[in-house]
């Protein structure tokens, strides 16, 4: 599996159920072996990034559609990662 980076433009006056109910949507939907991992809200850019495990970018916005959650953030670039982490290195 890959790793992938999603930039989200969030939409002003979505509400935080609003938000919630997204979430729930998009970790109980995965579509063709997508799997939503974590999100970060970058308040000063009204930016979300989010990091996803999937085979591909197309089953990355596949998930995305199934979950309508490009209706409350639309999605700026979707980029391959490489995870790297501290306990790698001890």
């Amino acid at each position: 599996m890959e790793r992938f980076i999603v930039v989200h433009q969030l939409k002003p006056g979505v509400s935080q159920e609003e938000a919630w109910q997204a979430c729930h949507r998009l970790a109980t939907s995965a579509v063709k072996g997508a799997t939503w991992l974590r999100s970060y809200i970058v308040g000063d850019r009204d930016e979300m990034i989010c990091d996803w495990e999937a085979p591909n970018e197309a089953a990355v916005l596949e998930t995305l559609a199934a979950a309508d959650a490009e209706r409350l953030s639309p999605v700026k670039y979707i980029s391959l990662a490489v995870y790297m982490d501290p306990e790698f290195f001890k």
